[in-house]
């Protein structure tokens, strides 16, 4: 396993390098999980669909670069992903590269399914703790050991549709905004007279990442204690912090949480049903193909004075390490 990791550093790709970590863990071309030419079949699980191509690429140059080892991608939807996941993983058959968020890296690490990298990646030409930001790398680091490998890690903006800025006569956001100052855009686009069906923003329900978490953080409040021990719902500062951004609703800058149930707040967005939106930039990919030359990004707006964000990210590399139906994972 070993060896084979530092021989990926020609590669000269570092998802590819990540693929290093995994063909030993499959096995030396022996095993039960070999093809009938005697390669090691390993199947990668991925969930988004525009950074399949380049996963596929990546691991289409580790086969080359192995040819004892052969490397699939297996795509799930992001509705489908983590309910067949779990479904695979408690029947034994989890794909044996599971592309993980910090999320759900402590469950299942603490569930048995993965393997620990933590002596792995200090033996490879990894490194991930010199080219990730440390809260990252600790998101897969359950009870000291790693269990991940970070292919990535992601930010929040204010993505605003331009069109719908220049009909309602409204100056496009700023970089330099406070929630207050993205509030009153939000107000103005509405006395602008938006569109029967067109509102200025969308409180995702599902994304405090984007929304409230920070807000909540930048004003002291919290969500569970350090030891896991106490809930921070019921803190002042929290509830504050919450409710700025449940008032949005409630003053119908935002369509109702009924509302988007029944349409995603991304999906209104890419149809031209709101102004601004606040969302990550792994959406980029996507609103390139439904509003190209039609959005631009703003920074995040401050609050409280604090200019505080939310780090999320994805391994790609995080292993499985039961053995079912005769295939070495």
């Amino acid at each position: 396993m070993r060896k084979n990791i530092k021989k990926l550093a020609a590669v000269g790709l570092t998802a590819v390098l990540g693929a290093g970590l995994l063909a030993g863990c499959g096995g030396d071309g022996k095993s039960s999980g070999g093809s009938k030419d005697g390669k090691v079949e390993l199947v990668m699980s991925v969930w988004d669909s525009d950074q399949q191509p380049v996963m596929e690429k990546m691991a289409e140059a580790y086969n080359k670069e192995h040819p004892n080892v052969h490397v699939t991608t297996q795509l799930t939807t992001w509705s489908e992903y983590w309910t067949k996941l779990e479904a695979s993983a408690t029947g034994g058959s989890a794909p044996d590269i599971i592309t993980m968020n910090v999320l759900h890296v402590e469950e299942y690490a603490d569930a048995g399914i993965l393997l620990d990298l933590t002596d792995a990646e200090k033996e490879s030409d990894l490194k991930v703790n010199e080219n990730f930001p440390a809260p990252l790398v600790d998101g897969y680091t359950v009870d000291g050991k790693l269990y991940g490998i970070p292919k990535d890690f992601d930010t929040n903006a204010v993505f605003y549709n331009k069109e719908i800025f220049d009909k309602a006569g409204v100056e496009y956001p700023s970089d330099n905004m406070t929630f207050e100052d993205f509030k009153a855009k939000c107000e103005e686009l509405k006395n602008a007279g938006l569109p029967e069906g067109t509102y200025p923003t969308a409180v995702n329900r599902n994304s405090g990442q984007t929304t409230y978490y920070a807000s909540a953080f930048a004003n002291g409040g919290y969500f569970l204690s350090e030891g896991n021990e106490k809930s921070g719902w019921d803190d002042p500062k929290t509830i504050e912090a919450v409710q700025s951004w449940l008032d949005l609703v409630s003053e119908g800058l935002s369509p109702t949480l009924d509302q988007m149930a029944d349409t995603d707040p991304d999906a209104m967005f890419q149809g031209g049903q709101l102004a601004m939106y606040l969302s990550g930039n792994y959406m980029i990919a996507s609103y390139d193909k439904t509003l190209e030359g039609k959005y631009g990004i703003a920074k995040r707006p401050t609050y409280n004075g604090k200019d505080t964000d939310i780090i999320n990210g994805l391994a790609f590399l995080c292993i499985s390490k039961h053995k079912t139906s005769g295939r070495s994972n």
